[in-house]
């Protein structure tokens, strides 16, 4: 159960890693990109159009939210099937040296830029 590149675990590690980054940067720099744009700058366009009572840069605008943050849910899991349901950011019983590690710190920002955004739909309710 090493990490050696003949071990199934590393080639699960690996492609989980690698599908949870594709899946991350597609939802971020895609997907919720282009929704924060719709509502930002298509507001005024289309004026008169509504499809079911509402504007359709809020149909465009929340669709793609939906999907981004369907995308980072999907990665969120990945990532956390890949490393065998353990947490592999800063530990209260870890050194310093260790948490302030690239992969602890990474670990952490994701964790607290999911918690965000996933906040955000009830942001919108409470509205």
């Amino acid at each position: 159960m090493g990490k050696h590149p003949f071990s199934s675990n590393f080639w699960i590690d690996v492609i989980g890693r690698t599908i949870a980054g594709i899946l991350m940067v597609l939802s971020w720099s895609i997907f919720i990109s282009t929704g924060i744009l719709f509502a930002r700058h298509m507001k005024g366009h289309f004026p008169n159009s509504a499809l079911c009572g509402l504007k359709l840069w809020f149909h465009f605008h929340r669709t793609l939210n939906i999907i981004g943050i369907a995308g980072t849910i999907a990665g969120f899991v990945v990532v956390f099937v890949a490393k065998d349901w353990r947490w592999v950011g800063p530990k209260a019983y870890q050194s310093s040296e260790l948490n302030n590690q690239w992969g602890s710190v990474h670990a952490m920002l994701g964790l607290i830029a999911c918690v965000v955004a996933w906040a955000q739909p009830l942001n919108a309710v409470f509205r």
